[in-house]
C-alpha cells in the first residue's frame, strides 16, 4: 500500500484536441491585425480557445447527425 499523501489533484485532461491551438492563434491574431489594426492584440486566451473547440465539436457533430444514410463518404451538402 502507498501512504504517500497525495498532490494536489491535476486538471483533467483534455480529450483529444481537434483544434491546432497554436495554428488557431496565429490565425486570430494576423486576421485581427489585418482587419484591426488599430486594436494591437497580441494574445488569444486559453477560454477562447475552449469555445472555438467546442463550437467545431458541435459542429461536426451536427454535420454528422444530418448527413444522409447512403454511400460510404462523409461529404458536406
Amino acid at each position: 500500500m502507498n501512504d504517500a499523501p497525495e498532490g494536489p489533484k491535476q486538471p483533467r485532461a483534455r480529450r483529444g484536441q481537434l483544434l491546432n491551438r497554436a495554428a488557431a492563434r496565429r490565425f486570430i491574431l494576423d486576421t485581427v491585425s489585418k482587419n484591426r489594426p488599430y486594436l494591437h492584440l497580441t494574445r488569444v486566451s486559453g477560454q477562447a480557445l475552449d469555445r472555438l473547440e467546442a463550437w467545431l465539436r458541435e459542429k461536426i457533430r451536427g454535420e454528422v447527425h444530418s448527413h444522409p444514410s447512403i454511400g460510404k463518404t462523409f461529404k458536406l451538402l
